[in-house]
C-alpha cells in the first residue's frame, strides 16, 4: 500500500483534508453558486469546448471554485485560485479514459456561461434511464446537459491509516447525510408516488412523457416494422392443456388464500401485542392472492370459447388476427406520439401545464385500445391482455413526473413553488441522499473504495463522482467515476496528464 504511505508521508506532503461536494438541499437560489454539478460551464470565450480525439464533444460534469479547497488537501499542492472543470464523454467512458474522453481544465477566469456545441446530443437520460444511451441523439425541446445543481465544499479531515496484519490500510470515512444536511435523508432509487390524477407539471414535462412512451414502445415498434405477422400454429388439444394448467394453478392459489386466512384467525386468537401490524401484513398478502385468483379466473373465461373439440384452429386464427391488429395499432400510436410532440414544441415549455390541456392529451392517447395474446406453446400458457397506450407503458408517466419535478426544483425558487407541497415533502428527503452507494462526490484524499483499491503510487484524487439519481448519473452499475493525477503533474498544473476510470459495485 505504497499509495497510503505516500499520501500520509512524503510525495507532496501529508494529505490531511478532503472536500465533499454536497448538493444544496434546499438550493439557495438567492446567492450565486461558487461550485456546481451539471448545467453549463462558465469559460472564457477563447477556451475551446473539450472534445475527444475523434472529435465528439464531451459532456460537462462539474465546475469547482479552487479558493474553497482547504490547505491540507493534496498535501498543500495544486491550485487554490480559479476553477477546475470536469468533462466526460458518457457514450465512450466504459472503464478507463482513452482518446481524451475524460478531461479536466483549470481556468483562472470564470467567463460567461457557454452553451454546448450544436453537434452535442441530448444526454440527460443516457445514464439512468438509458434513453439514447447508445449514441448521441438531439431531441428538440429538451436540454442537452444535466440539470445544474449548486454544491457546497464541505471540508472533511482524512483519518490516518491503520496497521492490520502488517499492512497499511485506510478505514473509510463515515459520511452521514442527515448530519451533513441537518434534516431527514432517504436512501434508495428516486421514485415519486404516482397517484391517481398524477400528471406532468409543465409542457416540457409532457415532452419527457412522450419521449418516455417512445422509449417504452421501442420493442413493439421494431417488431411492428418487420412486416407481416407469422401465423400461430398450435397442436390439437393445446387450449385444453392450457386451461388444465390454469385450473391447477388456480386451485393452488385458492388453497394458499384459505390457509393464510386460517393462520390469521389463529394469530387473532393469540391476541399478540402487535396484532394490528400482523393483520396489515396478512391483508396485503390476501390482496395479492385474490388478484392472482381473479387473473386465473379471467384467463379461463377468455379461453373457454376455444376449448371445444377442433377449436384450436379457431384459437390460432383469432390470435394471429389480434397480432395483426396490434401491429397496426402500434404503428398508429407511434404516429400519434410524433404528432403530439410536434404540437407541444409550439408551447412555452417552461410554463405550467393546464389541467384541461393534459386531459385532452390523455384522451387522445387512450382513445384507441389494443388486444394482444401472449402465447407460450412450450410452457402451455396463453393470456389475453387489453390495454391502451398509457396503461401499457405506465412507467412513462413516472419518468416524466420525476424529471419535471427535479427540473423545477433545480431551476429557481419560482420553479420549486410550482411543485405541490405534498410532492415537495416527499422529494426533499430523497434529494439528501449521499450518492447511490452511500459515498459522496469528493475531491482529495483516498477514494471511497467500491471494489479493490488500485491507485498507483504518488497519485492524487481530483474528482470522485458517484452515481447520483437526482443528477441522472449512473457510473458503472451504481459505482463512481474516479479522476486522479500524479503529485508532480498536479504541482506543475499539467491537467492533460490525468488518469480516470470507473468502478462499479
Amino acid at each position: 500500500m505504497s499509495f497510503l504511505k505516500d499520501l500520509f508521508g512524503a510525495g507532496g506532503g501529508a494529505e490531511t483534508q478532503s472536500v465533499i461536494l454536497l448538493r444544496q438541499v434546499p438550493i439557495r437560489y438567492d446567492e450565486p453558486a461558487r461550485s456546481w454539478l451539471g448545467g453549463l460551464p462558465q469559460m472564457p470565450e477563447d477556451v475551446a469546448w473539450p472534445r475527444t480525439e475523434a472529435g465528439a464533444p464531451l459532456q460537462f460534469v462539474a465546475q469547482v471554485c479552487c479558493a474553497d479547497l482547504p490547505k491540507g488537501m493534496w498535501g498543500g499542492i495544486g491550485p487554490r485560485e480559479g476553477w477546475l472543470l470536469l468533462f466526460v464523454d458518457c457514450y465512450s467512458m466504459e472503464e478507463e479514459n482513452e482518446g481524451g474522453n475524460v478531461q479536466v481544465l483549470h481556468l483562472r477566469d470564470r467567463g460567461p456561461e457557454r452553451e454546448p456545441p450544436e453537434d452535442m446530443g441530448t444526454y440527460r437520460n443516457a445514464m439512468v434511464d438509458r434513453v439514447d444511451s447508445s449514441r448521441p441523439v438531439i431531441r428538440p425541446g429538451l436540454p442537452k446537459m444535466w440539470r445544474r445543481w449548486p454544491v457546497d465544499a464541505i471540508v472533511q479531515d482524512v483519518p490516518p491509516p491503520e496497521e492490520h496484519d502488517g499492512e497499511t490500510v485506510w478505514a473509510p470515512r463515515p459520511v452521514d447525510a442527515e448530519t451533513l444536511y441537518g434534516a431527514p435523508a432517504q436512501r434508495g432509487f428516486l421514485r415519486l408516488t404516482v397517484a391517481d390524477g398524477a400528471r406532468p407539471l409543465t409542457w416540457r414535462g409532457v415532452l419527457q412523457f412522450l419521449d418516455g412512451l417512445v422509449d417504452a414502445m421501442d420493442t413493439d415498434l421494431r417488431a411492428a416494422k418487420k412486416g407481416e405477422v407469422t401465423p400461430l400454429v398450435v397442436e390439437p388439444g393445446f387450449v385444453a392443456g392450457v386451461m388444465a394448467k390454469a385450473r391447477g394453478r388456480l386451485a393452488e392459489v385458492q388453497k394458499q388464500l384459505a390457509d393464510s386466512e386460517a393462520q390469521l384467525e389463529v394469530r387473532r386468537a393469540e391476541a399478540p401485542p402487535d396484532l394490528a401490524a400482523i393483520e396489515a401484513r396478512f391483508q396485503g398478502a390476501f390482496q395479492r392472492l385474490r388478484a392472482q385468483i381473479a387473473d386465473y379466473e379471467r384467463n379461463l373465461a377468455e379461453l373457454a370459447p376455444y376449448s371445444g373439440f377442433g377449436r384450436d384452429v379457431m384459437f390460432a386464427a383469432e390470435v394471429t388476427e389480434t397480432w395483426q391488429a396490434h401491429r397496426a395499432w402500434v404503428l398508429a400510436q407511434a404516429r400519434l406520439v410524433a404528432e403530439l410532440r410536434a404540437e407541444v414544441l409550439g408551447q412555452d415549455l417552461d410554463a405550467a401545464l393546464p389541467q384541461a390541456d393534459w386531459e385532452a392529451i390523455r384522451a387522445r392517447l387512450t382513445a384507441a385500445r389494443t388486444i394482444n395474446w401472449y402465447v407460450d406453446t412450450r410452457g402451455q400458457t396463453a393470456s389475453r391482455v387489453e390495454t391502451d397506450l398509457l396503461s401499457r407503458h405506465p412507467k412513462a408517466l413516472e419518468f416524466a413526473l420525476r424529471e419535471d419535478v427535479l427540473d423545477l426544483y433545480a431551476r429557481d425558487a419560482k420553479g420549486r413553488d410550482m411543485i405541490p407541497p405534498a410532492l415537495l415533502a416527499e422529494l426533499e428527503p430523497m434529494l439528501r441522499s449521499i450518492g447511490c452507494g452511500q459515498a459522496p462526490h469528493r475531491m482529495g484524499g483516498p477514494h471511497d473504495v467500491i471494489q479493490e483499491p488500485d491507485i498507483p503510487s504518488q497519485m492524487r484524487m481530483l474528482f470522485q463522482i458517484y452515481s447520483d439519481y437526482p443528477m441522472g448519473w449512473m457510473w458503472a452499475d451504481v459505482g463512481a467515476l474516479f479522476v486522479h493525477i500524479s503529485a508532480r503533474d498536479l504541482k506543475a498544473g499539467r491537467f492533460d496528464a490525468i488518469e480516470a476510470r470507473m468502478d462499479g459495485g
